[in-house]
């Protein structure tokens, strides 16, 4: 009962937002008059949100309702929702950053063409770069569900100890032993 309450929340409140982003876009495509640049980048974010809340809603029912194995590691469903989730929260991510960065630079210099010159550099950034660590976790193996508390019960960023986190630092039981140290964790 208490996870199907959970699993609830995080279905409705994942609708909700759905229902805001889809607003969002609506309203630009809807009203010609509104249709800025900035508004413009506020779609992009508004669609990566809209994907990730999908998601998230989508991993939420499959792991309260789907059959016993529907999300287990290896399944297509598992690594869908893993993969898509992990883009689509890169996605929002950068383009909120991209979005600050467009109106610094206009802000900044004054000139909104200086802006408008690199908003293909905002969509490298804010398309490209998630999709390449996205890729680069799907063929590394680290998306899916390892049924561990870090992956909340749906496929997300799978925990592999044996796996290195970076690769300049070795392994990570190699670098763990620092975080266990008491003086360590009471500066944390």
């Amino acid at each position: 009962p208490r996870q199907t309450t959970a699993s609830t929340a995080v279905v409705a409140v994942a609708c909700l937002s759905m229902a805001g982003c889809a607003f969002i876009i609506a309203s630009y495509v809807l009203w010609p008059d509104i249709r800025t640049r900035t508004r413009q980048l506020l779609v992009f974010l508004s669609l990566a949100d809209f994907t990730n809340s999908a998601g998230n809603a989508a991993g939420a029912a499959c792991a309260q309702w789907c059959e016993s194995g529907a999300m287990a590691t290896g399944t297509v469903n598992c690594q869908l929702q893993s993969f898509v989730t992990t883009y689509s929260s890169l996605c929002s991510f950068a383009w909120t950053v991209s979005i600050a960065a467009f109106l610094y630079w206009i802000f900044r210099s004054g000139d909104v063409l200086l802006g408008e010159k690199r908003v293909k550099l905002l969509h490298i950034v804010s398309w490209g770069l998630p999709l390449a660590i996205t890729l680069a976790a799907q063929f590394g193996g680290a998306l899916g569900n390892d049924d561990s508390l870090d992956s909340s019960g749906w496929c997300w960023v799978r925990r592999q100890p044996e796996t290195p986190r970076f690769p300049a630092l070795g392994n990570r039981s190699s670098v763990e032993p620092l975080f266990e140290d008491r003086r360590a964790r009471t500066f944390w």
